[in-house]
Order: structure tokens, then C-alpha cells, then sequence
């Protein structure tokens, strides 16, 4: 529910500090542009991280085009407009929220890659740099969205073929309750899934790292 208040309250937190981050990314000159249709500049996340490193410049794939219009997602707060604008458009929060993930999560992660280990180490990193209250909802778009995209129903697909990854809309549950029984179920058959060795290598582990994450 995108308007239980410690729902609202994390994900304003998120939106709030990632805007700090954008800001001071933008101060040292960042420059962006939208992935164009039909179109992929970044095959691997080697190329991502030499556009970063080398001209310090990111493409971002438009939210509208992949999760805006689903019916699942309309009310999810990173579909908010910001202050920001690109091509005369207000950003979105969650482009620019993806923006900021690539480059202070995955770049700052020793140049993380985008599957299951590098997303994990990515959603490690930039931890670091919000707030308790925004984890929660950092924690439910990298991380939680990361396992059930590659250990949920399509997993075994989404590893296989990860150019063609079945990407899941992105979810507002805070990883409450139902959201840890959503991926209790997922994982009921005990497949391994990664988390960081020291949480463990299966779902005791992952249950454990959830209540972590959702306390105070």
C-alpha cells in the first residue's frame, strides 16, 4: 500500500536523499541521455562503466517505457515527477533514482555487473549512503526486486537469458509481511540464491537479512 504511512514515510526518505545525490552528481558535471528505442548502448556493464569513468555520462532507459503505464505500478511514489528535467520533461524519481543506483551503487561498487551478484554488491554499496528510514525502501527496489527477478518465478529463465530478463513492476510493499510470503513461496523449494556469505546461501538466510532491514 503506497499510502501506509511507514510505506510513504521510507519511500519520501528515498526520494529526498536520492535528489541530494543527484544534485551533487550533476555538480561535477554528469550529463545524460535517454536510451532511444530499439537501441542498446550498454551490452555489458563494462560499457556502462567506461561512459561513467571515461565522459561522465550515463544513459538511463526511460520509465515510461518499461514500468510507467503498467497497472500494477501507477500509484507507486518513484512515478512522481521531480524538479529535475531532461529534453524539457520533468525526470521522473524513479529515472532518477536509476541514475543515481548506477553510478553511486554499481560504479562505486568496484563496477558491480547487472546479474544477481553484481546487483547485490551494487544494493550494498550505495546502503551506505541513505538514511536508516530510506533503506527500507532502497532495500525493496534493489535488493528484494533483485532475488525475485533471479530466484522468483522466471529466475531460471532470467539466468539463462539475461538479455531477455522478465523484470518484475516495481513493488510497494516495503518487504512487510506479504511481501516476505510472496518470496517464502518463491523460494519453498530451497534453491540457493545469493545474499552476502556471511547471511547465508538460502532462504533462512534471506528471511533473516529481510527482518533485518525492516527494523527501526
Amino acid at each position: 500500500d503506497p499510502n501506509h504511512p511507514a510505506v510513504k514515510a521510507s519511500y519520501d526518505a528515498l526520494i529526498n536523499e536520492t535528489k541530494t545525490q543527484f544534485t551533487d552528481l550533476l555538480s561535477k558535471g554528469l550529463k545524460i541521455d535517454k536510451i532511444k528505442p530499439g537501441t542498446n548502448p550498454y551490452p555489458t556493464s563494462r560499457e556502462m562503466h567506461n561512459d561513467v569513468e571515461k565522459n561522465n555520462h550515463l544513459y538511463y532507459l526511460p520509465t515510461v517505457e518499461e514500468y510507467g503505464a503498467h497497472e500494477q505500478s501507477k500509484n507507486h511514489p518513484l512515478l512522481q515527477e521531480t524538479e529535475f528535467k531532461h529534453e524539457n520533461q520533468p525526470l521522473l524519481a524513479n529515472d532518477m533514482f536509476r541514475i543515481v543506483h548506477d553510478i553511486n551503487g554499481h560504479h562505486l561498487a568496484n563496477k558491480s555487473g547487472f546479474g544477481p551478484k553484481g546487483e547485490h554488491e551494487a544494493y550494498l554499496q550505495h546502503k551506505k549512503m541513505y538514511s536508516p528510514l530510506a533503506n527500507k525502501a532502497l532495500f525493496s527496489e534493489t535488493a528484494g526486486q533483485n532475488n525475485y527477478v533471479n530466484f522468483g518465478p522466471n529466475g531460471e529463465k532470467n539466468r539463462s537469458d539475461p538479455k531477455n530478463t522478465i523484470y518484475v513492476f516495481n513493488k510497494t510493499e516495503n518487504l512487510h509481511e506479504a511481501f516476505k510470503k510472496e518470496l517464502k513461496e518463491a523460494y519453498s523449494d530451497q534453491r540457493p540464491i545469493f545474499i552476502s556469505a556471511k547471511e547465508g546461501k538460502n532462504i533462512d538466510g534471506l528471511i533473516k537479512l529481510l527482518e533485518s532491514i525492516m527494523k527501526d
